[in-house]
């Protein structure tokens, strides 16, 4: 790691501030906190949340080299205190402006919004909505995006484009190129799962999804995978405690979903999921959990920049890794009936299929928006567009506002699904098909999760001559999950 006096000069109140930020985040997460603000804990390390801080790391010649987990968490604190005041303001108008239901009552935006998001037919026609969006609040959403824009061109990059390459490392160019691969390969796979269930543009991709899920004939919930999430962990020679705390009980105040929370890595790592029944509970949990075991065999003496500031398209892969046991059939053979292994393997390929073609949409949306400025109604047309001719779908409430100001989000799924795909691929050509019961397999996860975030996904799987980061190897991987039609 780097031993330049300012990335020195750097890491000790950063060290302090990452812990802070992450435990106010548990905190709120677990339902002990009302709020979590880390815009408040940055206003108080003005030395460090500054310009000057980018301006020094680039003068230095390090802002694209060892400064760059410290650039990017810089700028993501500038951004969010630009755009927080607007934030604050667009839920102020969504709760202000008044729309007239499917009831004939009035209801503000926000709610219409959920309405239209869960029950379309009781809510308000998807055109007055988006037409309402668009000339109430979107104007707010793209003063946000320019406020981001402006941030990044201050601290010396072209554009957004510029950004998410050269700090958050998307290499947005080839993603784009293996977007549109990804979906021309699989539109087939994806036809057969559609048409006999909807017509095209009669559904959401939300929808689509539940259309497709599985009945199995056997339990697959928490009761039953938690089970074999610890036997897997056991036999790969691996623990859980004393770093590893799970929290998967229901209660109030806790934030719906499932997550990982470092709170000090590598001693504190909570993983929690609030239940809400079958398998939907049950891959977020191994996903989580891979995190979780990354963080928790990290490195002790690696600084904070090698230990919680890197490639986010790396820490999500390690997810990916363990959640990918429901596509292993070696594991899913062993773990559940044959009929149910089956389906559960199927099912599991063909929402990630859905879902990956929807981030690969985003993506190319997301991309155009950024290159090609344009009003929200033009924006959304465009969105709309995209949806149609790759998914056959209709966009859910404002959707495309959400992918606008997502900060490339997109990206980081879409390599995180490459990155897991290809840390299996060569646990399987190293270990075995069967790596997932191999304690070999264990230590080879043991020995690189110990270098934390010091390397990129691309960098990490250039160094361990993994298979390289492709969309199509993970179609190829959904296909053969998949039962033939």
């Amino acid at each position: 790691m780097s031993t330049h006096p300012l990335i020195e000069s750097l890491r000790p109140p950063v060290d302090t501030i990452l812990d802070t930020i992450a435990e106010a985040e548990a905190r709120y997460c677990l339902g002990e906190a009302t709020t979590f603000e880390p815009a408040k804990i940055h206003a108080a390390w003005p030395d460090v949340f500054g310009p000057d801080t980018v301006t020094a790391l680039r003068a230095a010649g390090i802002a694209d080299g060892s400064g760059r987990p410290f650039v990017g968490l810089v700028l993501q604190a500038l951004m969010e205190a630009e755009t927080t005041p607007l934030r604050t303001r667009i839920a102020e108008r969504e709760k202000t402006v008044t729309v007239t239901d499917g009831n004939g009552g009035r209801i503000d935006l926000a709610r219409a919004r959920r309405l239209a998001a869960t029950a379309p037919d009781v809510g308000v026609p998807r055109d007055t909505l988006h037409d309402l969006y668009d000339r109430e609040i979107a104007p707010l959403w793209l003063e946000s995006e320019q406020r981001r824009l402006t941030v990044v061109k201050a601290a010396g990059y072209r554009d957004l484009i510029d950004y998410a390459d050269r700090v958050q490392r998307h290499d947005l160019g080839r993603l784009e190129r293996e977007a549109r691969a990804f979906l021309d390969s699989t539109r087939a796979r994806y036809e057969s799962i559609r048409r006999p269930r909807f017509a095209a543009g009669s559904f959401t991709v939300a929808q689509l999804i539940g259309a497709a899920r599985t009945t199995f004939v056997d339990p697959v919930d928490l009761a039953t995978c938690l089970p074999l999430l610890r036997l897997l962990v056991s036999e790969l020679g691996l623990e859980f405690a004393p770093r590893i705390r799970l929290d998967l009980e229901a209660r109030p105040g806790k934030v719906p979903g499932a997550y990982c929370l470092p709170v000090r890595v590598p001693d504190d790592i909570v993983v929690a999921v609030s239940p809400g029944g079958g398998v939907g509970d049950c891959r977020p949990l191994f996903h989580e959990v891979g995190h979780a075991l990354h963080f928790a065999y990290t490195c002790a003496e690696l600084p904070v920049d090698g230990r919680r500031m890197g490639d986010e398209g790396l820490v999500e892969g390690w997810g990916v890794v363990t959640e990918n046991m429901f596509l292993h059939p070696g594991w899913l053979n062993r773990s559940f009936p044959a009929g149910t292994a089956a389906a559960l393997g199927n099912d599991t390929a063909q929402r990630l299929l859905i879902v990956t073609r929807a981030q690969c949409v985003r993506l190319l949306f997301a991309v155009d928006a950024a290159r090609r400025p344009a009003d929200p109604a033009e924006l959304r047309s465009r969105y709309d567009q995209l949806m149609a001719e790759h998914l056959a779908a209709r966009p859910g409430p404002i959707e495309y506002l959400d992918v606008l100001c997502g900060d490339f989000v997109s990206a980081t799924r879409l390599r995180s699904w490459e990155f897991g795909t290809s840390i299996a691929g060569l646990l399987a050509h190293e270990i075995g098909p069967e790596w997932p019961g191999d304690p070999q397999a264990g230590r080879w996860l043991v020995e690189h999760w110990r270098v934390g975030v010091s390397h990129t996904a691309a960098e990490a799987i250039d160094r361990w001559v993994a298979p390289p980061l492709s969309l199509d190897a993970v179609a190829e991987n959904l296909t053969d999950s998949m039962i033939t039609p």
